[in-house]
């Protein structure tokens, strides 16, 4: 099995030292992530925006050092056919080709809810759509999961310090260390079912992985 992971959410769960229990979670280990030939170089540029204390820093840089960039060709007409799409970036256009032509059984981890709404409404895009459905989880759908596996307190500890990275975590957790375990499961379903209603068929379900 191969996870490929985007760069905003590669950096997310890496800040949020949740990477490992997502993993765990996927049932999968850092040797089946693949991510973006250039993450090692854009993601320092990106993570320098927030202010992250040295631990996080080496955790980001251990981990762009720890794990391989995709090693397969991506197709270069789909690459193309992707970019003339509205809100797809060329690193998405270059995940979705990647896993039309994975050599294995694969999943996406994305943060990136613009281009998969992008994707899902490209009447063009059909093929793609039909290639990943069921084998895309986002930011929040992962965040789930490891409350289911490690418990709520545990992640919301690990989430507080830098919340801000993430519109939606700042908004879940806006309470702090009071926020109720009841109402940030309520706002992670609510933001996970708005995605789901925006692209079809394209999110996996995160219930697979944790029953």
């Amino acid at each position: 099995m191969i996870v490929l992971f985007d760069n905003d959410v590669l950096l997310k769960l890496t800040v949020y030292n949740l990477l490992e229990d997502s993993l765990a979670a996927l049932g999968v280990t850092k040797e089946n992530i693949r991510i973006l030939p250039t993450a090692k170089y854009s993601l320092p540029k990106t993570w320098r925006k927030y202010n992250l204390d040295s631990s996080t820093i080496d955790r980001l840089h251990n981990i762009i050092t720890d794990v391989s960039a995709i090693d397969w060709m991506p197709s270069a007409e789909q690459i193309d056919l992707l970019l003339e799409i509205p809100g797809i970036d060329r690193g998405e256009a270059i995940l979705f080709a990647a896993a039309l032509n994975a050599p294995d059984h694969l999943m996406i981890a994305t943060g990136d809810k613009r281009s998969l709404t992008a994707l899902a409404a490209a009447s063009g895009c059909l093929h793609i759509v039909e290639g990943i459905q069921g084998k895309v989880f986002c930011v929040e759908q992962l965040v789930k999961c490891v409350i289911a596996l490690r418990g709520f307190d545990s992640v919301k500890e690990r989430i507080l310090p830098n919340r801000d990275c993430d519109t939606a975590m700042k908004a879940i957790f806006g309470s702090g260390m009071l926020t109720q375990e009841s109402n940030a499961i309520r706002a992670l379903d609510s933001y996970i079912a708005d995605l789901r209603q925006k692209t079809t068929n394209i999110l996996g379900y995160e219930e697979e992985l944790y029953s």
